[in-house]
């Protein structure tokens, strides 16, 4: 029996991971690892041990153990199960008991399942188990020798950073072989489940990302208490999918009260096969869209008048009378609806063309009640004006160009973006601009008024230019545009740019932002290429498959967004539109750091520009799969306005070491390496320095590399570099920093230098620490 592809759930899942509108997340139980004891099974083998362990007791003692170990195997809890064991085995024995019974987890066979998912666009997983095979899996399956950011236990979780590149993997329970980071006994997961900063993480898990739970028993839900966490907080969280062979209806009543949907499947090969699916999927936008019509009470006879005989009516009688009509046509009890529309279209294409008619001068200037006012903008695709409702509130018309109605393409587009819009005003989204009605006879959208510079305006007139000010913009702009993403209908822009951007009442205060974003999906058509919008300021922040078809790439996409987003970064830094293609050009990347860098603007965190910079670079690839999703860009631009702003309270270790890089003249011309989350410094004297983050640690990794290029004298050599290297370390232990390796070779003439400096939460200084560092470099200038 193959998988049932035609499953609700799963298609939801598809249409995630295909759009890339939220990242995927997968939680790992032990489901498939047979080798590998599942929770009931570790508390079978530790009971034996028990009772091993009992047959050298004397009678008394030897019952009392036994008693305890068949009271453990009643208890309902396994968590509580797990915490008497440590009592019953003793302190000293329950480490060594677990790690036996997990001695096969260092060589089993890895499942085939685990690779083939880390074959998916994951951003990483998190396990259930102690094993660590999904880390085995990913060094497996990778190209890189690079192992992902991993972190087990309480400790470690609570020290996630969301803005690394690298995907992560998280062994929630700990692993097997590091019994300080154990966190499965009830009282240990428990004081986990009330970490603050543990909780931060789940809470951006479950409501940030989509979760796939794959081989996950109701034994992994209880130990881990996730379930019950969730139903505790009663979170606000999108829908989450789980994958399994259950056919019970238990099942699916508890996921459902989650937002938790089943996914079924038969056999592992059932599991293979839609992990092919998933990969295969490329998007595609639907081509049969709702018309749109006003709804309103009619007023006017439903028999519809030659169109003859309204060539001697006003333009607006025209639209009235033409618009109801099609509403009673589009009727939902009308099961022929579309067909008498497109009918309809034909027949009275003449008065339809005449419906387009617009004009701000009195008495001609009403459309469907709307008193057309001022003619504020004009675009590529139509015109903006300034008008009164008809009930007196001050709003916007946008009215599309007429040859929308003959571009099949075009009209689709409005349709899609009208669609679009009355979906984010269903969910009263925040950010977005307020939806109030739209007619395609003509095609025209009324939304509130903004008072308020766009941010092209605002950029060109020089009001930006504080990093503040950029920061706080671009962080609610990636937020409102997640946001949109995230929602079940999944609701894509496709039309990002300064132009579409507003800033709400800036001019009166503008030291508050409001972003308020236009026209979702209104505009954009691959068929723009066609039109005069490909020669405007407009055409560089589309994505290129936008413009041209590209193999496996969609246009129905969230990656479309990163990179409108990105080059409308890009703009805010710049002061200018990017130029079509400008960012497959070799120098883009230098380009984006002198934009970064020309803001004269005092900073307190030095390195932003150049990470506000690679965030620009990030979400503008050529290639779609490598851009940056959304998720990245705004979690990367919100700790740089943390950093910007709370300087003091920044614990994030790649954050930190850039920073001290950016302070220390030792280090200022360095590479920063995004892989391995590392400050390089490689100079022709034979000095190298590398500062890392290590975030899983919480600390800094100093390597000094001194070796003579042979620019030196050599008999002089050993004379100075001994001394140098006990300076360095005396140097570094009196900066706080803890010395873990020291090697020299004096007949090689060389030294290498490993020092590791602990990060807390907060306190961390980055000016201290560079000064430590420019100490210990002028001990190696042997010049």
């Amino acid at each position: 029996m193959s998988f049932d592809a035609s499953q609700s759930s799963y298609l939801e899942l598809r249409d995630i991971v295909g759009e890339r509108t939220r990242p995927l997340v997968v939680v790992l139980g032990s489901q498939f690892v047979p080798d590998v004891p599942t929770w009931p099974a570790l508390r079978e083998a530790l009971v034996e041990q028990v009772v091993r362990k009992a047959g050298s007791f004397e009678r008394p003692d030897a019952v009392h153990k036994k008693m305890a170990a068949e009271r453990i195997l009643k208890e309902a809890d396994l968590g509580r199960a797990f915490g008497s064991l440590r009592g019953v085995l003793g302190a000293g024995s329950f480490p060594g008991a677990v790690r036996e019974a997990y001695a096969a987890a260092a060589t089993v066979e890895l499942p085939r399942i685990y690779k083939r998912l880390w074959s998916l666009p994951v951003r990483g997983m998190v396990s259930l188990s102690l094993d660590r095979l999904v880390t085995r899996a990913y060094l497996a399956q990778s190209r890189s020798d690079l192992p992902p950011h991993e972190y087990s236990g309480r400790r470690q979780i609570a020290q996630v950073s969301w803005g690394q590149r690298r995907e992560f993997v998280v062994n929630f329970h700990g692993q097997f072989e590091d019994a300080a980071s154990w966190t499965f006994e009830r009282e240990h997961v428990d004081a986990a489940l009330r970490d603050s900063r543990v909780q931060d993480f789940l809470k951006i898990l479950v409501q940030a990302n989509a979760l796939l739970f794959v081989g996950v028993t109701d034994d992994d839900l209880q130990v881990c208490g996730l379930f019950d966490w969730l139903e505790r907080k009663r979170l606000n969280v999108p829908g989450h999918y789980w994958l399994t062979p259950s056919r019970d209806v238990g099942t699916d009543d508890r996921g459902e009260k989650l937002n938790i949907k089943v996914i079924r499947y038969h056999s592992p090969g059932d599991v293979d096969e839609m992990i092919d699916a998933l990969l295969e999927f490329v998007p595609r936008d639907d081509v049969d869209l709702p018309r749109v019509t006003l709804n309103r009470p009619s007023e006017t006879p439903e028999s519809l008048p030659p169109a003859e005989e309204m060539a001697a009516w006003g333009a607006d009688e025209i639209r009235s009378v033409l618009n109801e009509h099609a509403s009673r046509l589009l009727d939902p009890a009308n099961p022929k609806g579309y067909d008498e529309y497109d009918d309809f279209s034909r027949r009275y294409d003449e008065a339809i063309y005449r419906a387009w008619y617009t004009s701000t001068t009195p008495p001609r200037n009403v459309l469907l009640g709307y008193t057309l006012r001022e003619d504020v903008a004009r675009g590529a695709f139509g015109r903006v004006f300034k008008a009164a409702a008809p009930d007196g509130q001050e709003v916007a018309v946008k009215v599309l160009l007429e040859e929308i109605r003959t571009k099949p393409d075009s009209l689709q587009g409005f349709r899609r973006g009208v669609r679009s819009m009355r979906i984010l005003q269903q969910y009263h989204a925040d950010g977005m601009v307020r939806f109030l009605e739209a007619s395609e006879i003509p095609a025209f959208v009324a939304m509130e008024w903004i008072e308020g510079p766009n941010l092209a305006e605002a950029t060109q007139s020089g009001y930006l230019t504080g990093w503040q000010q950029i920061l706080e913009i671009s962080v609610r702009l990636s937020e409102i545009i997640r946001r949109a993403h995230a929602l079940p209908e999944r609701v894509l822009h496709r039309d990002l740019r300064p132009a579409n951007v507003m800033l709400r009442n800036f001019y009166a205060d503008p030291d508050t932002v409001d972003v308020v974003v236009l026209d979702f999906d209104l505009s954009w058509h691959r068929g723009a290429v066609e039109n005069s919008v490909m020669h405007s300021s407009a055409a560089g922040y589309l994505a290129p498959e936008q413009v041209v078809r590209i193999p496996n790439a969609s246009t129905r996409n969230a990656a479309v967004d990163s990179f409108g987003l990105g080059m409308t970064l890009f703009s805010l830094v710049s002061g200018r539109d990017p130029v079509p293609g400008e960012h497959g050009h070799r120098d883009w990347p230098e380009t984006v750091r002198i934009a970064a860098e020309r803001l004269v603007d005092d900073v307190s965190w030095r390195s932003l520009p150049a990470r506000f910079a690679r965030v620009i670079d990030a979400a503008t690839k050529t290639k779609q799969s490598s851009r940056w999703d959304m998720s990245q860009v705004h979690t990367e631009l919100d700790r740089l306005l943390k950093a910007l702003t709370a300087p003091s309270a920044v614990g994030d270790a790649d954050l930190l070491a850039e920073e001290v890089a950016s302070r220390s003249d030792a280090l200022r011309s360095y590479e920063w390496d995004e892989d391995r989350t590392r400050v390089v410094v490689h100079r022709r004297t034979g000095m190298n320095l590398l500062l890392a983050g290590d975030q899983p640690a919480a600390k800094l990794v100093l390597t000094i590399e001194w070796s003579d290029t042979g620019t030196a004298e050599r008999k002089s050599l050993g004379k100075y570099v001994l001394p140098a290297a006990k300076q360095a370390v005396d140097i570094l232990k009196k900066g706080g920093w803890t010395s873990t390796a020291r090697q020299q070779n004096i007949s090689a003439h060389s030294v290498r230098i490993v020092a590791e400096f602990a990060l807390g939460p907060a306190g961390n200084q980055p000016t201290a620490l560079a000064a430590t560092i420019d100490a210990v470099d002028r001990h190696f200038q042997f010049d």
